[in-house]
């Protein structure tokens, strides 16, 4: 058999951390082939692991080394920390909340002369879905404006596009992805959502 490796991402701190896992989990006969230790790479024995990271303006890119990391991991439930990422570990970027988008991540773990990767294309919704759910915590607070139907109908159309994101995310259609998500960003820009 062969190292399999794959990695789980999740956003936290309102998207100001990328937590990024490794969930190969153990290598079992049975259930997983692909998984660390004998007949497969051991922990130990990775040298070098990679991750490297496209953030969703599809030209912001920074590699980090894991060797350590990984050698010293201990699989607990499946799954180790590979590290937790802000937006400053990137050159030229500033503190704060990741940009929503799609997200490329490329974890390479070399063993000898063999090299084993997984990529995966990550979806950030965070801002677009702060700025829906303030939309509705300010339903009363419009529905006595003047303005509670214009309100109501970009509300809507908010909620399509978001829809629409993550349907075309899911199918690949990564153009259709971005376009949606573009359209959600100027409703959330209009309604001044500050998310």
């Amino acid at each position: 058999m062969a190292l399999s490796p794959t990695i789980s991402v999740c956003f936290r701190d309102s998207c100001k951390t990328i937590r990024v896992q490794d969930s190969t989990g153990a290598y079992n006969v049975s259930t997983n082939t692909g998984g660390w230790g004998a007949p497969n790479t051991t922990l130990a024995g990775a040298d070098p692991v990679t991750l490297e990271i496209t953030l969703a303006d599809q030209s912001t890119t920074a590699t980090f080394t894991l060797t350590s990391v990984v050698n010293a991991a201990t699989i607990i439930d499946g799954k180790f920390l590979l590290d937790d990422i802000v937006t400053n570990d990137f050159t030229g970027q500033a503190a704060g909340t990741f940009e929503d988008g799609i997200l490329h991540f490329v974890y390479t773990v070399t063993d000898g002369s063999t090299e084993y990767t997984y990529d995966a294309d990550v979806l950030n919704t965070c801002s677009v879905e702060c700025c829906i759910e303030k939309m509705r915590a300010n339903f009363k607070k419009e529905l006595c404006g003047c303005d509670w139907d214009n309100y109501w109908e970009q509300y809507n159309n908010a909620l399509m596009l978001l829809e629409d994101i993550k349907w075309a995310f899911s199918c690949g259609d990564f153009t259709k992805a971005r376009k949606a998500l573009k359209a959600l960003q100027k409703i959330c820009l209009s309604v001044n959502c500050r998310c």
